[in-house]
């Protein structure tokens, strides 16, 4: 989630909260984590993982 718009990231942890989020066969974690996460801890979240740079992409040798 690094370095992806912090509104992207604060709409998908709502959706997970919600269970309104899917995707994969490990959604369910998602769930789980996001479940107990209220307005406040989204958008702390959200902030934080907004703000770190993207990791580069490496070259495959």
């Amino acid at each position: 989630m690094s370095g992806l718009p912090a509104q992207y990231i604060a709409t998908r942890l709502a959706l997970f909260r919600a269970q309104r989020r899917g995707g994969t066969r490990f959604a369910h974690l998602m769930h789980n984590a996001a479940k107990n996460l209220s307005d406040k801890d989204i958008a702390a979240l959200a902030s934080y993982f907004g703000q770190i740079p993207r990791p580069a992409a490496t070259a495959m040798p």
